[in-house]
This record gives structure tokens, sequence and C-alpha cells, in this order.
């Protein structure tokens, strides 16, 4: 049987021409390769490796299921194994456009209007906000569950920039109080300081407990380093010492269990600190917290620890694709199973700010984008999905492969930034109608339609798991988050598009 090794052999769809290989047969000669695009007859090409480039014929192929089979050939042309067929969506590119910007303020006013009106109250304690304890709404009922590392950094993080903006002084108040009952909840309830781990945020809490889900009592190593950097936003509006403590205590138990190669574990056991799952990508994350705590003190106490990392990411996720192990609400899979880009994103943004450091960075990053929107962009009519979003937006991961409000926010900064480095006016072009996509996945009552809009009866979209509609507070947070920094910075960009001709 054969069997594909290269990192796409799970891969869903793809912009640009990809390349397959598999494991060598013996006794074979050549390998006939027969590629069929939707009802048209099959097209055959022999090859004498065990690897098919799609580069030669992808022109000639329409967008849409694109299906191939392996057939190994003896001497005598007679075929000796058989791989099956395989099948993935030939998906259309970025069409060049440039859309008139949408109103990105008013968006973000109506994502905190709903975060901070929100009217169902927490089913495990009544005196807190829904966010706390529970993630999501959906189908109307506030979800069992919550991921602090993604939910609470999301919302403190909208609150407090929100508050650095606005006019309104009882607004202002009001938004700083709730970031600050985040971040004190934070420090009443985390993992006991006699653990492996000490004093760690959880990463799941679920129906009342500190667990639950994938993850039971494990924790997601890295998301702490997400809610480190949330908490020193929080010191800085405060100048509470207490949350740049807790920052530092964070960065330390992640410097000690940084392992010799720069990378991290994915899931632990925190009482034990046994490794629950190895393998994650998001190396970067607590690259990100040692550099804004250095960045913070002036000091060099974590440069270390975050040269070993971003060395490890460049000498594996970089090269191997192999970007994977993101997210608490799903079970360990096989490499290359379940990609996605999130910690891709964030890597290419912290090699452009750093490209004076190395002459590779930029290109890197470049490619780490091309990457992500070859797999995971949807730039026009989508074959893989079962619904068609407003374009373009960025799927989330394999295993969730819908458009997602936030995660295209995260996309639209690395297309900035790349935009300010190259003057390339694709990437602003690309930022700007990722943006709108943001708008128009808004709801009237400000929520975001956390799995997107289908742009053809302007509808929020199901999930994978059939729930009819579905808000995540964090992720709606976090998508004001990117469309304040946008529009922050979006009339200086405009100034600046007419003096850029490249495309």
């Amino acid at each position: 049987m054969i069997f594909l090794n290269s990192w796409n052999k799970y891969a869903i769809r793809f912009i640009d021409a990809p390349v397959f290989s598999w494991g060598s047969i013996k006794w074979v000669k050549e390998y006939e390769i027969m590629v069929a695009s939707g009802m048209k007859p099959a097209i055959s090409f022999k090859v004498t490796k065990p690897e098919f480039a799609f580069a030669e014929i992808w022109n000639s192929l329409e967008c849409g299921t694109i299906q191939w089979c392996i057939k190994a050939l003896d001497d005598e042309s007679k075929m000796i194994d058989y791989g099956g067929t395989f099948s993935f969506s030939k998906s259309p590119d970025f069409d060049g456009k440039k859309q008139d910007p949408l109103d990105y303020r008013n968006c973000t006013q109506k994502i905190i209007k709903f975060l901070t009106s929100y009217e169902h109250p927490d089913n495990y304690d009544p005196s807190l906000p829904a966010y706390i304890w529970h993630c999501a709404e959906i189908n109307g009922k506030p979800y069992h569950a919550s991921y602090p590392g993604l939910n609470y950094t999301g919302i403190i993080n909208a609150f407090l920039r929100y508050a650095r903006r606005t006019d309104n002084a009882i607004q202002r108040d009001d938004l700083l109080k709730r970031a600050i009952q985040l971040g004190d909840w934070l420090l009443e309830n985390r993992l006991p300081e006699n653990y492996a781990l000490p004093l760690l945020p959880y990463s799941t809490i679920s129906k009342g407990e500190f667990s639950g889900g994938c993850e039971g009592k494990s924790i997601t190593l890295f998301r702490s380093a997400l809610l480190g950097r949330a908490i020193i936003h929080l010191f800085n509006s405060t100048k509470q010492e207490k949350y740049l403590e807790y920052a530092r205590h964070i960065a330390g138990v992640l410097q000690k269990h940084q392992r010799p190669d720069g990378s991290w574990p994915y899931r632990v056991n925190p009482e034990t600190g046994e490794v629950v799952a190895e393998y994650t990508s998001a190396a970067i994350f607590p690259v990100l917290l040692f550099e804004e705590l250095d960045n913070l003190t002036g000091g060099s106490e974590y440069l270390q620890s975050r040269e070993k990392a971003v060395q490890w990411i460049l000498e594996n996720p970089v090269k191997t694709h192999l970007w994977q192990g993101m997210f608490e609400d799903i079970p360990n899979m096989k490499p290359f199973k379940n990609l996605e880009p999130c910690d891709a994103i964030a890597t290419a943004r912290y090699l452009i700010k750093h490209q004076e450091e190395n002459a590779d960075y930029l290109k890197i990053a470049q490619r780490l984008n091309r990457w992500i929107e070859d797999q995971f962009v949807v730039f026009g009519p989508e074959p893989a999905l079962p619904y068609q979003p407003y374009y373009p937006s960025i799927l989330e991961q394999y295993a969730c492969y819908w458009a997602m409000d936030f995660h295209t926010g995260e996309w639209v900064l690395l297309l900035r930034d790349l935009y300010k480095a190259t003057g390339k006016l694709e990437y602003l072009h690309k930022a700007i109608a990722g943006a709108n996509t943001m708008v128009r996945f808004q709801q009237e009552d400000g929520r975001m339609a956390t799995f997107g809009v289908d742009h053809r009866f302007d509808i929020p979209q199901a999930n994978h798991h059939g729930d009819a509609y579905e808000c995540w507070f964090g992720c709606t947070a976090e998508s004001a988050v990117y469309l304040m920094e946008w529009s922050d910075d979006f009339q200086e960009i405009s100034k600046q598009e007419r003096k850029t001709t490249e495309y």
C-alpha cells in the first residue's frame, strides 16, 4: 500500500500547486500518477521518484475537487502496488481588488457594549459576569466551560485598550474595574503553590470546576504566557505590583520548564510535571512574554530563553510546517493531522519586528504568510466548505475548518506589518478586505458570529457540532483588540499608500 509522507498528506485544500511524496516501493520501475478534475477524464503522468509536483498542470485545473491516485509499476508496466484515491480542493487566490474601508471604530464600540451589557448571569457564581465561567453563548445559553488563556486574555486586553481611547470617564472606569475583576479572579483561582507548576493559571475550567474537556486536570502550558502578557497590560494600566509579580512568576515557571532545545511540551500534569502531550509549535508565545518583560524592565533576564525558543522555531515548524498543538478543546492528534495558522502568524509578526537582526527574517515571514493563505485563507468560492463566508477570512484549524472572526484579525495585523515592511499594495488590499470581513461578521447587538456568516444568506453559521449559533466572548473581545489596533494605524497607512506603487 502506498502512503503519503509529505507534510501536506492531510491537507484539505491548496491555492498554490502542492508537491506530494510517498515511501519508495521495492521492484518499482516507475509510478503512474492519474489526476481528475471534476467530471473530466483523468490525465496520466509517469515519474521515477516517489514524488509528484502539480505545478506543470496546476493552471489547467479548475477550482474545485481534485482527485488523484498513484500506481506503482514494474519493468513490464504491470501494477504491483496502489495508493487508493486521494483528494483535495483547489481554491481561488486573492482577486486583487481594493475594497473601501468599513466603519471599524463603530464595530469595536458595539463589541464593547455587547460584552459589558450581556444579561445572562454566571451559572456557577451569579455575582460574576458570564464571561468568567462561560467562554461562549451557544444556542442562546452560556456554554458550560471556559478557557482562561484564550477567553480572559482577549477580554482584559479589549477592556484596557478601549478604556484608553474612550472619552467617557464613566465608561473608562467601568472597563478598568472589569479588567481588574478578571485579573484578581485569576490571582485568587490558580494552581496550588505546592504543584510542580506552581500558581500557573488553569487552562480549562468547566461546570464550576477547575478542570474538564480534553485536558482533564492537565494544562496547556504555553497558554499561561498569553495571560502573562495580559497581566502585564493590567499592571501598566493600574501600576499595581501584584500583577507584574504574577507575570514574572509565570515567566519564571516557563523558563524552568523550557527544554534544552528551546521548546516546551504541549500538555502537562501541573501537579507532577509529567508531560501528557509532547509536541506544540507554539513556542512563540513564551517568547513574546519574555520580550515584553525585558522591554518593561530594561533588562535581559529572559534573553537567552527567548533566543533558544526562536532558534527552535526556525529549525522546526518553519522548516517542517508542523504548526500544531494549539487549542485546549482539541485532543492530541497525529503529526500534521491538525495544522493551524495561529502561532505561524505570531511568528511571522515577530520576525518582521526583528528583521534587522537577520536578513532572512522578512523573507521567512513572507513565506509563512503565503503558507497560511494557501492552507487557511478563503479568498473566494471555497469548495472545501459547506458554506460560503465573506471573503477573505481565515479558517481556524484542520479539525475546525471554519472561518473565524478573531483569527482573521490576527492575519490582518500580519498583513499590515508586511505592508509596512515591504510597501507591497497586495498586503494592504488584503488587510482592508480582511478587516471588512470582520465587520461583516458582526451581528446587530454587537456580538461577533464566531464561525462566520454565509454571505449568500447573511446569517451566522452553525459549527461542525451542529449548534445553530455561537458567539465566543474571548474571540469577540480579541476581534475588538485587533480592529482597534488596525483602525488606529489605518489613517497613517492610507497616507503611505499614496506613495506606494509596487503590488
